[in-house]
């Protein structure tokens, strides 16, 4: 070989070199090769590595969409689940259409109980997400999504996306192109019409045992209900109180009918008197006891009367 050609292949051989240096070391490639080896990663035995890997790539490439889901995905392993919503919201802001962060964001909300915001989550990718049509499948299921019980608090949050109508209205289109795409989500079509109510519905608004004092979940949760119909300015609202099938003490079913309406009755009236307290316009407030006429679940057994024990708020077109 002579010593011309031997320069010359030195010198592109140099030049390769350096080039794929440069290339490993864009801080972006340099951040998708730690979140590369934060997936090899075991998440229960490994995961301060996996944090600490996923913190460098983001310290290099903070703008990573990958890195972002990631890290969310292990905060909420760890019930930090206000960091991982951002890590999976920055995942969006930066990846739009990357189904997992949704799928992630629609599971953390679950967790916390915030059906109605896991549901619009879910939502956004049913039709690309085999897992978010399951969850959208069995939210949809008794309008699970709106109906909150235990111990749960249904935030300001999830109340002002099931009291607005042109988000409610969005769900709605959302669910019907799933719907088109999967028709296993909802019995019918029509099914998913219920979408479009301005409602919630509360199972866990109730007194404390013998007496007349709201229980601490009641008390939270109408904070909740009167800072939403607040903030939306809500022209008419209605309440509707609805009590179980189950006979008073000492007294056959139809002796307790008018004691079981009187306490649907009274119940709603209890609420609207609890939302005029926290600063909402009472004369807006119209109120209803229904009794046990509109059973959510049949069924005469404890497990029924529990679910159908209920109020339900809404907000009047009105």
């Amino acid at each position: 070989m002579s010593k011309v050609k031997s320069i010359i292949l030195v010198q592109v051989f140099v030049m390769l070199f350096f080039s794929v240096r440069l290339w490993a070391a864009t801080p972006c490639e340099e951040a998708s090769q730690r979140v590369s080896e934060t997936v090899q990663l075991d998440s229960i035995i490994h995961r301060k590595l996996q944090k600490e890997l996923l913190q460098q790539a983001l310290a290099l490439c903070p703008d990573h969409p990958l890195a972002h889901y990631h890290f969310g995905a292990v905060l909420a392993q760890e019930k930090n689940y206000t960091e991982a919503l951002y890590h999976y919201q920055q995942a969006l802001t930066h990846r739009p259409n990357y189904s997992p962060a949704w799928v992630g964001i629609g599971n953390v909300y679950s967790k916390q109980g915030q059906r109605p915001l896991g549901f619009e989550a879910y939502l956004n990718v049913c039709t690309r997400n085999r897992r978010a049509r399951q969850r959208v499948t069995e939210l949809l299921r008794g309008n699970r999504y709106r109906i909150v019980d235990g111990d749960v608090v249904l935030s300001n949050k999830s109340l002002s996306l099931l009291y607005d109508r042109k988000r409610l209205q969005n769900l709605y289109q959302m669910a019907n192109r799933c719907y088109r795409h999967d028709k296993s989500i909802a019995s019918h079509s029509m099914a998913l019409k219920a979408i479009l109510q301005p409602v919630a519905i509360f199972r866990q608004i109730d007194y404390e045992v013998g007496k007349e004092d709201l229980t601490l979940i009641s008390e939270a949760q109408l904070e909740e209900i009167a800072l939403a119909l607040i903030n939306i300015d809500a022209r008419r609202v209605i309440i509707r109180g609805h009590s179980a099938r189950q006979p008073f003490k000492g007294k056959t079913l139809t002796e307790s009918k008018p004691l079981i309406w009187q306490l649907s009755r009274n119940r709603a009236k209890s609420v609207a008197a609890a939302l005029a307290v926290r600063g909402f316009n009472r004369s807006r407030i119209s109120y209803y006891g229904y009794g046990a006429s509109r059973p959510l679940v049949r069924g005469n057994n404890k497990a029924a009367w529990v679910k159908n024990r209920r109020v339900e708020v809404e907000v009047s077109a009105q």
